[in-house]
């Protein structure tokens, strides 16, 4: 298989352009790992967590910029033991972005009651989930559902909150929600669905990303190519997922700060 100057070139800069935003992710990780998020008790994410302090926004703000920091965290390790392969990095960017648009779509409504709605979807969802994979062990006996929901029922009380108005859309209407270059090649949507692909292993996905070379007529009117993964594709889509990050995280530094 032979590469042109051209694929070269543009590899490389992919990859110098790969390791540059990794790295940008530093210091949000060397905050979350130290100082934390602390909540002014003058803030809206304070006043967010008296009027329904038995589910917090903070606390799945925290868990989901965890979980992208750490998918992040084995891409970088995964490119710089292996190089890029063709599909297990989008697996990792697929986790951090679903994450990383999860935190900013909690932060982002100014209207108190669409966090906290956005915030018992979540927690609705993560039991339906749960109680899912308990059945699926064949553990149901031991789950008592009618607890939870009564829990559930008195916090949405105590918050003035309807649970009709708590509804878990799925991954695809929060990215599409958060999308801040819809119907570009910069759409947050677009980089979910198209990691997604490579997740299930989709053909359109993988023709997406990978680099051709050396095409041919096999006969039969069949054409024939090899392919390569390809670091200018990975930093394609990275670039949205670590824009995503810090968005996500300049956001929790406004929520969090005191209201003037």
């Amino acid at each position: 298989m032979t590469t042109t100057p051209t694929q070269e070139a543009a590899n490389e800069a992919g990859r110098l352009t790969t390791s540059r935003l990794l790295g940008t992710l530093g210091p949000i990780e060397h905050k979350r790992t130290t100082a934390g998020y602390p909540i002014h008790p003058h803030s809206s994410l304070a006043l967010d967590h008296q009027r329904m302090p038995g589910l917090q926004v903070g606390h799945s703000v925290d868990r989901a910029l965890h979980h992208s920091l750490d998918c992040l965290w084995g891409l970088d390790q995964l490119l710089k033991k292996t190089g890029p392969q063709h599909y297990a990095p989008y697996l990792l960017i697929r986790g951090a972005l679903e994450s990383a648009a999860t935190a900013v779509w909690l932060l982002d409504p100014d209207d108190r009651t669409t966090r906290l709605q956005r915030r018992v979807a979540i927690a609705v969802d993560n039991e339906k989930e749960a109680s899912k994979a308990i059945a699926a062990a064949g553990l149901s006996d031991d789950h008592d559902p009618d607890r939870w929901e009564t829990g559930m029922s008195a916090l949405l009380d105590r918050a003035g909150l309807s649970l009709k108005d708590c509804r878990w859309q799925g991954y695809g209407a929060i990215v599409r929600d958060i999308d801040d270059a819809p119907n570009t090649v910069k759409s947050t949507e677009l980089a979910w669905r198209a990691c997604s692909g490579m997740s299930h292993g989709k053909l359109w996905s993988f023709q997406m990303f990978a680099a051709e070379s050396n095409r041919r007529d096999a006969g039969n009117g069949t054409i024939q190519a090899d392919y390569s993964p390809s670091y200018h594709s990975l930093a394609t889509v990275l670039d949205i997922v670590v824009q995503t990050v810090h968005r996500a995280d300049s956001l929790y530094d406004t929520r969090r700060q005191a209201i003037l």
